[in-house]
């Protein structure tokens, strides 16, 4: 519960949350009063020659009551869709922020269940945060009218409260372990959801790995069901012991008064019956929000490790704004650069470096190796997504640090092999020329009969790999960074494609003056480029350079 009021203070409005508490409350002590006065009544010997303020007291608490009610509905409903709205805005900063390299430990599948389930559980728990309000302040107004019919008997119901609350902890105690399970149960099928989904192929094309994956699904999805089962059979016994502690207090004030000779009038007896009758309810409510309440605090407590776990190692600023124009790379050097990672089922760390290299500008460098040999971490490297754990990046003469890291970044425009292809072009074709640009880039990339350019958007990204591609070379050319990358772009491209890749976008790229990194085994195709640089192992094993081919003529594709 503190990790949740937490939350709503720090993404909320707090004045909106203090409201919409009052609110609650005031409805809440609005039914004792309702309570108090039918007591009241009860107890006149002809309710018709009461006072009239009773009559008009009855009519003003039932018209307050329903409109406290939809106050603080009302506003705890905004609260909640604030505070979701903010702190998935928040989150998704710390995202963009943090290091790459951070990311990727923490896992996509951890981050997309923290933006959508997690967040997702505590704003519909704050939705039932005024019926608690609205319960608490019942129960707490009907202890201090008891109180005002009979300190005594108060004494006696306070005991029997204290002892059916502490008789429960245990019960919610080892309900709330349970939800940790069902929160943990809930990642796993959410990993076979992942498989199912991503690895369609591979289980359409293998009958027994097909039905292994299965067999584990249903294991994970039964590990699930058992786990909430048990979870709810805790939270139903203590709101079972909860009722029954209710109907307990009433017989055993009934037994105990006379027997401790507490001596109490009718309208104290009656009262006392109808306000523990009528305390049960509200008792009742507030033990079947223990489930919510435990699901909100668990993922409360997953978000905050997330939130502490994206904020460690430095995270780098977030952009208030676009940085200025990329520079040109007049000089650029990596000097000494390493970088050590864990490799999957393996024991021990990769490698990568140390790293000497100096990248000529308007040149087509090929980066060749095996696979694992390095060449996707050296281009995160390069093109600023990793920090180099020792040595240093230089560009145009000054040593890329955690503060100009964003800065260099802008300079790169890169298609990586696992890239995302946005179905938007977020800004980079809003103008008319840009647009018509844009269209020019389809006619040429050979799409222009598949996907229309309506308004900064895709008309469609339900394309074979090779054309998506294609695709995210068009954002690459209408972003005209000073350099580009390349990672086995050409790989799912067919031999008419690749001819005109190598053979004329390279070319055409670097006859702009661009600087251009390729990741390739199209070995066929280095003499394409100027230089070749091989990794073996994290190192460089060698470092050759070609004679430059010909320029190409003006009209290339992506000039």
């Amino acid at each position: 519960m503190s990790d949740l009021l937490a939350i709503l203070l720090r993404f909320g409005q707090r004045s909106s949350l203090a409201l919409a508490i009052f609110a609650g409350i005031l409805s809440g002590l609005c039914g004792t009063a309702i309570l108090a006065l039918i007591n009241r009544l009860m107890n006149l010997d002809d309710p018709r020659r009461g006072p009239h303020w009773l009559l008009w007291g009855f009519l003003g608490f039932c018209l307050l009551i329903p409109l406290m009610r939809v106050v603080s509905t009302y506003l705890f409903t905004d609260l909640s869709a604030r505070a979701a709205l903010n702190l998935r805005l928040d989150l998704s900063g710390k995202i963009l922020a943090a290091p790459l390299r951070r990311l990727e430990e923490v896992g996509a599948q951890a981050l997309l269940m923290a933006l959508h389930r997690d967040i997702g559980i505590l704003s519909d728990t704050v939705t039932s945060i005024p019926g608690l309000a609205i319960n608490a302040a019942v129960i707490t107004g009907c202890l201090v009218y008891l109180g005002w019919l009979s300190r005594p008997l108060l004494l006696i119901v306070v005991c029997l409260l204290a002892l059916g609350t502490a008789s429960y902890q245990l019960p919610i105690k080892l309900a709330r372990r349970r939800e940790g399970r069902v929160y943990q149960e809930h990642r796993r099928l959410y990993k076979h959801f992942e498989g199912l989904t991503s690895g369609i192929k591979e289980l359409k094309m293998h009958a027994t790995r097909q039905a292994n994956f299965l067999a584990g699904l249903r294991s994970t999805a039964e590990g699930l069901r058992k786990a909430h089962l048990r979870a709810r059979l805790a939270l139903v016994s203590v709101n079972s012991w909860a009722s029954v502690l209710s109907y307990l207090s009433i017989g055993l004030l009934l037994f105990l008064s006379p027997a401790l000779s507490i001596h109490a009038g009718r309208e104290a007896r009656t009262g006392f019956a109808l306000v523990l009758l009528f305390m049960s309810g509200p008792i009742e409510a507030l033990l079947n929000l223990v489930p919510d309440l435990a699901r909100a605090s668990v993922a409360a407590r997953e978000i905050g490790k997330l939130g502490i776990s994206l904020a460690q190692r430095g995270p780098e600023p977030l952009p208030a704004a676009p940085p200025g124009a990329p520079s040109i790379p007049l000089s650029w050097e990596l000097a000494g650069v390493t970088h050590t990672y864990r490799r999957e089922h393996e024991d021990d760390n990769f490698l990568l470096g140390p790293i000497n290299l100096r990248i000529e500008p308007g040149e087509i460098t090929f980066i060749a190796g095996g696979n694992g040999s390095g060449k996707t971490t050296l281009a995160k490297l390069m093109a600023g997504l990793y920090a180099p754990e020792s040595g240093e990046i230089r560009w145009n003469g000054e040593t890329v640090t955690d503060e100009s890291r964003e800065r260099y970044r802008q300079s790169f425009s890169v298609v990586f092999s696992d890239f995302f292809l946005f179905s938007s072009l977020l800004g980079i074709a809003d103008g008319p020329e840009s647009a018509a640009r844009a269209q020019e880039l389809l006619a040429e990339l050979e799409l222009e009969k598949k996907v229309r350019l309506e308004a900064g958007a895709l008309s469609t990204t339900e394309l074979s790999q090779g054309q998506r591609k294609r695709l995210a070379l068009l954002t690459a050319f209408l972003e005209a960074r000073p350099v580009y990358m390349f990672d086995e772009w050409a790989a799912d491209q067919d031999p008419h494609f690749k001819e005109i890749f190598y053979r004329h976008i390279l070319p055409g790229l670097r006859a702009q003056g661009r600087t251009v990194i390729v990741i390739s085994h199209d070995d066929r195709y280095y003499g394409t480029g100027d230089r070749v640089v091989k990794l073996e192992n994290g190192s460089i094993a060698s470092d050759l350079r070609r004679a430059p081919v010909a320029e190409l003529a003006a009209g290339a594709v992506g000039t």
